[in-house]
């Protein structure tokens, strides 16, 4: 990125003079490329009555059946 002068969202921010000065010369990498991750969706019902969102076990099937890990030996579905 910085040898090509390239900006990539998330990663890298080409940044013009006129910028820095606009932010104070404030050369704070996440002012101008923000690496954060997105935040979590969060599941009231799952903060309230406990459990793991279906959601969230329905993301991770993939990465636990590399593993040789099905969720339903000791998971228990409920509406």
């Amino acid at each position: 990125m910085f040898e090509n002068f390239v900006s990539l969202p998330g990663y890298s921010a080409v940044v013009t003079k006129e910028k820095l000065a606009e932010e104070g010369y404030n050369c704070n990498i996440r002012r101008y490329a923000d690496n954060a991750p997105l935040p979590e969706p969060q599941d009231v019902r799952a903060h309230l009555f406990g459990g793991i969102p279906k959601a969230e076990v329905e993301a991770k099937r993939e990465f636990l059946a590399a593993h040789g890990f099905d969720p339903s030996r000791i998971l228990a579905e409920k509406n």
